[in-house]
């Protein structure tokens, strides 16, 4: 595979399997407002802009700020941490981009506070990612270009975009990528999308560097 100048990665479904703690955060979020959800609508749910999410499943704007609180209190607490997962393939990947001294970043709708904090539940270094761009540093999000576009201005990035890669598993990640001119790539480790002319697919994060 190509190599890149800088690699943008999105965190949950990508570096971590937060699928059980966004289950905790929707399933509780959704409920203060009087809305039931299931497992399959979470994963769906964590691959899509809040509002969709919110509105698509009948919820009214007078409790739509409301429900962004909820939210940031579930996704905030201890037990939201807890229940999160590192994939198979993370902590190799973790290894080898401190032990190469790649330059990345992660790019995400969640919060950076909570990302931190389940790095460090991990035990894995924030310094590792020279930038961190989330749901607080941008008035946009996925599949809007600019969470990827504010990162790369952070990091001081002066490069072309066609060498930058930003990797996430899901369709508006790639989205993202290709409206930021940025090489999307996806991670598929179930094998649930098809090929596309819009996005590089591969199976564990270690594709990346073979």
């Amino acid at each position: 595979m190509k190599t890149y100048d800088f690699y943008l990665f999105d965190f949950d479904g990508t570096l971590v399997d937060s699928l059980n703690s966004l289950m905790y955060v929707f399933a509780n979020s959704f409920q203060d407002v009087g809305i039931s959800i299931t497992r399959e609508e979470c994963l769906i749910f964590s691959r899509q802009p809040i509002d969709v999410s919110y509105y698509g499943k009948g919820g009214t704007e007078d409790k739509f700020f409301y429900f962004i609180d909820r939210i940031n209190y579930y996704l905030n607490s201890h037990k939201a941490v807890e229940l999160t997962e590192l994939f198979e393939d993370t902590i190799p990947l973790i290894r080898f981009l401190q032990d190469n001294r790649i330059s990345c970043g992660i790019v995400t709708s969640n919060n950076i506070p909570h990302v931190k904090e389940v790095l460090d539940f991990f035990h894995l270094p924030h310094e590792l990612f020279m930038v961190y761009t989330g749901n607080q540093e941008t008035d946009e999000f996925k599949p809007s270009p600019k969470p990827i576009l504010k990162a790369l201005k952070i990091a001081n990035y002066k490069g072309k975009k066609s060498n930058v890669a930003y990797i996430g598993d899901g369709l508006n990640d790639m989205l993202s990528a290709k409206n930021a001119g940025v090489e999307g790539i996806l991670i598929d480790r179930v094998n649930a999308f098809e090929d596309s002319a819009d996005y590089i697919r591969i199976s564990s994060l270690m594709d990346l560097f073979k």
